[in-house]
């Protein structure tokens, strides 16, 4: 995964690095824009834990001001094979779900299972190419 990748999301682009693994921790950062203007900066650390790997997220907008007000999003992994990884949030439904799924060496999509307070369910889907 590490490198550039770009995506689409509705009339919105994304914008995803990923780094290489180095000390049990693999950063990504994301930024969405569209109509002219940046909409969300994201920054993600994939961490080995003692209990498995966990993903921490947090959400700022253009100039930093940080979306989550509590702690960061929480995803554990739940399972993983050679092309998918599953995520699971415990705490919340913001994403309840995500899995990760590689389309071979230039291409994956990231599906998101949204819940909110009510129990409404939304999706986030974006397949991203590698940027050469």
């Amino acid at each position: 995964m590490e490198g550039a990748w770009k995506g689409d999301l509705g009339n919105n682009a994304a914008e995803l690095y990923f780094s290489g693994p180095a000390d049990g921790v693999i950063t990504s950062i994301m930024k969405l824009h569209g109509n002219g203007k940046v909409l969300v900066v994201e920054v993600a650390n994939l961490v080995e834990a003692p209990d498995g790997v966990v993903e921490y997220i947090r959400h700022f907008s253009p100039k930093l001001e940080p979306y989550e007000k509590a702690d960061p999003i929480f995803l554990k992994v739940t399972s993983f094979d050679a092309t998918t990884v599953e995520f699971d949030n415990p705490v919340n439904g913001q994403p309840k779900r995500t899995i990760i799924t590689r389309k071979g060496p230039d291409a994956f999509t990231a599906h998101s299972d949204l819940y909110d307070e009510k129990g409404e369910h939304d999706v986030i889907e974006v397949s991203y190419a590698r940027v050469k």
